[in-house]
């Protein structure tokens, strides 16, 4: 089965046309973080359209929470990792869930599915006439 990490990393680069390299967080950055935010998310950097992000990849192990405690973690998180911008990755979410962290303004990504980063106003997602040519590629298997 592929990581999560790996279907991330595969639609990104489909979208971007360019390779993209994650580096997990060393533990020396993640000391701070409460217990629970470690046990939920694997933290990695990396750039994003000229930027630095650090993505929350959520371990496929745990239930979803509620995009309003998905927005808590991102406040906590940003905080303690001294306001870098912290970008969401699930394996999968419910589109009213991912509606309302739209509304929210909370970036976030489900690979293959939808991409949403608001400081560039981008909003990317799978349309039905094209789901039989994504269907094809790799994050998808």
């Amino acid at each position: 089965m592929r990581t999560l990490e790996s279907k991330f990393v595969d639609y990104l680069e489909f979208l971007a046309g360019k390779p993209l390299l994650l580096a997990q967080l060393p533990s020396g950055r993640t000391d701070a973080l409460p217990f629970f935010l470690m046990e939920r998310y694997r933290l990695f950097g990396v750039k994003l359209f000229g930027l630095d992000w650090i993505l929350a990849m959520e371990s496929p192990d745990l239930e979803s929470c509620s995009p309003q405690e998905y927005a808590r973690h991102v406040g906590l998180l940003e905080a303690r990792l001294r306001g870098k911008r912290v970008v969401l990755v699930m394996s999968s979410m419910p589109p009213s869930s991912r509606n309302r962290l739209i509304q929210a303004g909370l970036p976030f990504v489900v690979p293959g599915i939808q991409m949403f980063i608001p400081p560039f106003a981008l909003e990317l997602r799978r349309s039905r006439p094209a789901q039989a040519a994504l269907q094809n590629n790799r994050w998808e298997k």
